[in-house]
């Protein structure tokens, strides 16, 4: 099974991101993707066998189509790309959130004016609340650790 760290690595290149890309938008075969991606056969075959193993894509008929999970994974992908165009909005709300006490409701206030995304919003208003119910004075091992890194059952520490 792959870890996080495996799917983030094998999309940090930029021409696997590519094939990623093109075959979650619909059905491809290797001859679509050689004559799109200015790869050679040799380039082609390792990026794509890297997709392959990660499990965010698979290969029926000659044709490469995009996994239940890889679809999850596009998704993220997405939701990163509307958050680098709110980049300075999100910068914005940091600056105001370290420098005054502002109380949850004006934080959510100024998330919901300054922000259009939804799911963005959601994110930030829902785990804003969800990091404020951590007690500061608590050891660090009895913070539970992101379900997707750790087989870790909630309230083992470290």
């Amino acid at each position: 099974m792959n870890s996080v760290f495996d799917v983030l690595k094998a999309l940090s290149d930029p021409k696997v991101l590519a094939i990623f890309n093109i075959i979650a938008l619909s059905n491809v075969d290797r001859e679509f993707l050689l004559s799109h991606l200015n790869l050679s056969t040799r380039a082609c075959h390792y990026r794509v066998s890297r997709l392959l193993r990660t499990g965010v894509i698979s290969r029926k008929n000659g044709k490469y189509s995009v996994t239940s999970f890889g679809l999850v994974v596009h998704h993220a992908q997405n939701l990163i790309g509307l958050a680098l165009n709110s980049y300075w909005k999100l910068s914005a709300i940091d600056s105001l959130e370290s420098s005054h006490s502002i109380p949850r409701h004006e934080y959510n206030k100024i998330v919901s004016n300054l922000l259009s995304d939804d799911k963005i919003k959601e994110i930030l208003t829902r785990e804003r609340e969800a990091i404020n119910i951590v007690d500061p004075r608590k050891s660090i091992n009895s913070i539970p650790l992101n379900i997707q890194t750790s087989t870790r059952r909630p309230g083992q520490t470290i």
